[in-house]
């Protein structure tokens, strides 16, 4: 499958950013995030004439326009772990086209071709990103369409890229009145910044997360149906959590959410509590999980959050950070869940069409991130799509293991 890239531009906002707000201060929560982009691919299944190419093209550039005026922090320049350079330098947008047919493809997806829609190689360690939005479209030779977006994730977390999406989508639309306006400010006012931090910590952080390409890690694809889901509820009900949620389900470990939640609109990485999970291997060869950072965000709830310490929280994350560096009994797990973003339901760029298959991304190369789950809502009603970064080893074990297999079916078709 040949994907070729026809042009490249800068998209700026089109409206310059006013002097006053042109240095933004990143929260506590983004200063100790990761730096890497975070990968959506969208797939449609338009019957464009392939002669009105610059129109479709046309339209996504404008709208993206827009959509930068009102997120004018991402498309800016990321000074450092403090400030973003709000100078409107804009989001990377690339024009591609395939030669091969969307229902050809989808019905034996290959995972590994998915990076090849997207602007930049994803889950890699950035250091210093040119630019915070970047998003290529690839017109198919059958009409069909595919929107790659790489977003930096220093202060767009998934929810935010989601917003940003419908925000994108409905400017397309011309349907302004579904605009989720974000609000600049929530995050740093809740999660003020630290005036500084360990000069080794981001080091530590990143060797926590990243294998710097001593572990190639390979991407797998299962899908759970909304019967085996509930099958799986029903098996993690327990005295301490009665009514688990689908991830609780899928997962087996107990979500920490903000009570009341945070506003879908807030900008930064901050509607969640990043809990980093380990396994300590048991003497029978499995793994105990546990969360990584419990002590320091114990008991946080909506009438709490003011009261929340970053010094205490950050010295907890140093503590467990170090203690899971080289130590080769302790391992690194990320688990994230994309579920109920909306990816489907409203991210109509003015087609009359829903995304077909919202995916995630090939295999991870150097300084691939360790030990990924990733959940996504799947394309039919009630499902869920769990999306892996694993050793080929270590997949292979799970993909012979038929308790796992009983309830997850590994890479099916898509139906359009």
């Amino acid at each position: 499958m040949d994907v070729q890239i026809v042009s490249t531009e800068i998209i700026k906002p089109s409206v310059p950013t006013p002097h006053h707000l042109k240095n933004f201060k990143i929260s506590f929560l983004d200063q100790t995030s990761a730096s890497f982009y975070i990968p959506l691919t969208l797939f449609y299944n338009t019957k464009f004439n392939l002669e009105n190419i610059s129109q479709i093209h046309g339209n996504l550039k404008k709208s993206l326009s827009e959509t930068l005026k009102l997120f004018y922090p991402v498309a800016g320049k990321v000074q450092d772990m403090f400030t973003i350079d709000c100078n409107d330098q804009g989001a990377f947008y690339t024009e591609a086209k395939a030669n091969f047919m969307l229902s050809e493809y989808l019905q034996k997806p290959h995972l590994n071709s998915l990076n090849k829609f997207l602007p930049r190689h994803p889950n890699i360690l950035e250091n210093g990103p040119d630019f915070q939005v970047l998003i290529q479209v690839t017109i198919l030779a059958c009409g069909g369409l595919v929107i790659g977006a790489c977003v930096f994730h220093r202060v767009v977390d998934i929810a935010t890229m989601a917003n940003f999406l419908r925000t994108w989508a409905s400017f397309c639309r011309g349907d302004c009145r579904e605009v989720n306006f974000p609000d600049l400010s929530l995050g740093s006012s809740i999660f003020p910044q630290l005036s500084s931090l360990p000069g080794d910590y981001m080091t530590n952080y990143d060797n926590h997360y990243f294998s710097q390409g001593k572990n190639y890690s390979v991407t797998r694809r299962f899908v759970f149906n909304a019967s085996a889901i509930a099958a799986l509820r029903a098996k993690a009900k327990s005295d301490a959590v009665p009514n688990p949620s689908r991830i609780e389900a899928l997962t087996g470990r107990e979500t920490k959410r903000l009570e009341p939640p945070l506003p879908e609109n807030a900008l930064e990485t901050s509607r969640g509590l990043r809990r980093p999970s380990t396994a300590r291997r048991a003497g029978n060869g499995g793994a105990r999980l546990r969360g990584g950072d419990e002590e320091a965000l114990e008991g946080i709830n909506g009438e709490s959050l003011n009261e929340l310490e970053p010094e205490r929280a950050l010295n907890s994350l140093i503590e467990n950070i170090g203690t899971m560096n080289g130590n080769d009994e302790v391992r690194g797990y990320k688990f994230t869940s994309w579920c109920n973003m909306g990816f489907y339901e409203h991210l109509d760029f003015g087609w009359g069409l829903r995304p077909v298959w919202v995916a995630h991304m090939g295999d991870a190369a150097k300084g691939m991130t360790k030990h990924q789950f990733m959940f996504i809502e799947g394309n039919n009603f009630g499902e869920i799509e769990l999306w892996m970064l694993f050793s080929e080893e270590e997949m292979a074990i799970l993909e012979n293991d038929p308790e796992f297999i009983a309830f997850a079916t590994p890479n099916p078709s898509i139906s359009i």
